[in-house]
């Protein structure tokens, strides 16, 4: 009797047991098949965007924030790209290889440069330059770039180091150095043809580049610029000398055309005084010519006489000469139109 209650109480517990397992299966499989129908389902941030694929081709967009629905996997597929936001990626294929040491200062330079370790670049010329570029881009078509997403990054960098190498060899070593942006300018646009030939779906905004000399030019390159330095301050003296004789001469010329335009505006005015008096004796004249004749001579003769010091009047008979001493000062006045 007891033995049979004993194996009683055994099984019930047994099914106790099996009980509770299947009540703990159902409420996992429950569980899982939330998280699968829910697995699906995502919230977006304010420069996200959401690309649904459904069996590899796209069923549906969402740009704006907020929860994105989908099927579980394998049927959509949800790619969330951060397409609004500008990208950007440096390449430094062509920049020299010298690092800091660990005690932070810089390492010796080499004589002469290695092919294999020393990177760089040919310009138009056959000369040597090192090349670093910092590229700015933006999504602009999610399809594509969703579809390539993965491979994306290592497509435009090589994209770009191609871009580098066709652009540089084009331009002599001085002119690019001096004509950087002109250069990141022509590279862009070369990059961008790229990216549209393949369809990549990047808009590229500008591309920053970083050119500079190898670095065994050093000594070179200081005697260059001192050369440079020298040029310029010459250049300034010539252009400072230069300046001040221009303004010297606008001067004078200034005062010479002032003092002409006075002596000329003067003598125009006593020409025309001289003319509206002439008409007027002329007027006169022709009424009576022989008074006015007597009234300008005696008129000349009363000036000459006011001004002389001394008179004198030689008696030659019949011949009677009238001679006058006149004042420097007033013959010079005499003399004056």
């Amino acid at each position: 009797m007891n033995e049979s209650g004993s194996e009683n109480r055994a099984l019930d517990a047994v099914e106790d047991g099996l009980r509770t397992v299947v009540r703990l299966m159902k409420v996992l499989m429950v569980l899982l098949a939330v998280a699968f129908c829910v697995s699906g389902v995502r919230s977006l941030e304010q420069f996200e965007t959401a690309v649904v694929l459904r069996f590899g081709s796209v069923q549906d967009m969402h740009k704006d924030p907020g929860l994105v629905l989908a099927l579980p996997s394998p049927i959509d597929e949800l790619v969330v790209l951060d397409a609004k936001r500008p990208r950007s990626f440096e390449r430094t294929t062509f920049w020299h290889n010298l690092k800091p040491n660990p005690d932070g200062s810089q390492p010796a330079v080499r004589e002469s440069m290695r092919p294999t370790v020393d990177r760089y670049l040919v310009s138009a010329d056959s000369a040597i330059l090192h090349t670093k570029a910092v590229v700015r881009y933006q999504v602009g078509e999610l399809v594509p770039y969703a579809f390539r997403a993965r491979e994306m990054d290592r497509v435009l960098h090589n994209l770009c180091d191609n871009a580098l190498v066709a652009v540089v060899s084009r331009y002599p070593l001085a002119e690019a150095m001096t004509r950087k942006s002109e250069v990141g300018a022509e590279v862009r646009r070369h990059l961008q043809e790229r990216v549209n030939t393949l369809r990549l779906g990047v808009t590229i905004d500008a591309v920053d580049l970083a050119l500079a000399w190898p670095k065994q030019l050093a000594p070179q390159l200081a005697e260059v610029g001192a050369a440079r330095n020298e040029a310029g301050r010459l250049k300034a003296e010539a252009e400072s000398v230069q300046g001040r004789m221009v303004s010297e001469a606008e001067s004078a010329q200034k005062q010479i055309v002032s003092a002409a335009e006075t002596w000329a505006t003067r003598k125009e005015s006593r020409v025309r005084a001289d003319a509206a008096n002439f008409a007027k004796l002329h007027e006169l004249y022709q009424q009576n010519p022989e008074v006015i004749r007597q009234t300008l001579y005696l008129d000349r003769m009363r000036t000459a006489l006011s001004n002389a010091d001394e008179i004198f009047l030689l008696d030659g008979g019949e011949n009677q000469e009238l001679r006058l001493s006149v004042p420097r000062q007033t013959k010079k006045s005499l003399v004056q139109p």
